[in-house]
């Protein structure tokens, strides 16, 4: 799928894959629910919560898709959007705030939409930590089960950065994979090939060949060198 273009306030993906974006578009995202959250009035915990929902539903591509049919950054459908804005626009819930109308890829809507919805089942689950939340944003044991944990390492990291720098940059989100130290691998030395026969460099060692020997003297006295072959090492060589 080519690459769409972001518009002023209205971040996208590259495809409907969740985590499927550039990582600008991933800290508009960042950037973005915080900005929402900050106008909610909502605290430093449930801005590291938020965070750590979106990284998990859709890895901040505002053009995902599951094959639910849950979309956007928040991974809302259209029938939790519909009971939202039927339920909770302009309720204590969500501190008398109006719903507009949804718009699952429209980034800003998406995420107040997502707030509405994590407010409500924050009430629900009586509780601040991230994964007795979460536990009510995804019904779906098998799902969130897998989750409860990281969520919780998560979102107090999230807290503790947001409370010292007032911000959150992707990095600390979405730390990149390490990188694997450069190994040198030294070049294999293959011993030269040997063969029956072969010379060496001493003339007087000829493998394969036993050492020389001598011949009986001559009638002049005179011995000559000559070689014995080991018929047991030369064996299958000729």
């Amino acid at each position: 799928m080519a690459t769409s273009k972001s518009q002023p306030g209205h971040a996208v993906g590259q495809s409907h894959r969740a985590g499927d974006a550039t990582n600008e578009t991933k800290q508009e995202v960042i950037d973005a629910i915080l900005k929402k959250a900050e106008e909610w009035g909502l605290s430093i915990q449930d801005k590291a919560n938020l965070i750590a929902f979106a990284k998990i539903e859709s890895g901040f591509n505002p053009n995902a898709v599951s094959p639910t049919h849950a979309s956007g950054v928040m991974q809302i459908t259209q029938g939790s959007a519909k009971d939202a804005r039927d339920r909770l626009s302009g309720s204590k819930i969500i501190g008398g705030r109006e719903l507009g109308a949804y718009q699952p890829f429209d980034m800003d809507s998406n995420i107040d939409y997502g707030i509405a919805i994590y407010l409500d089942k924050k009430r629900r689950a009586n509780s601040n930590a991230a994964g007795d939340i979460y536990k009510k944003y995804n019904t779906r044991p098998a799902e969130y089960n897998r989750y409860l944990k990281s969520l919780g390492t998560d979102s107090e990291k999230f807290r503790e950065e947001i409370s010292r720098t007032g911000g959150l940059k992707l990095e600390t989100v979405v730390p990149p994979p390490p990188q694997r130290p450069a190994t040198h691998q030294p070049r294999r030395q293959h011993p030269p090939a040997k063969s029956a026969g072969h010379l060496s460099a001493d003339s007087h060692q000829i493998q394969g060949i036993a050492p020389p020997a001598w011949s009986q003297p001559d009638s002049l006295g005179i011995r000559s060198p000559m070689v014995c072959y080991d018929m047991h090492i030369l064996e299958g060589s000729f």
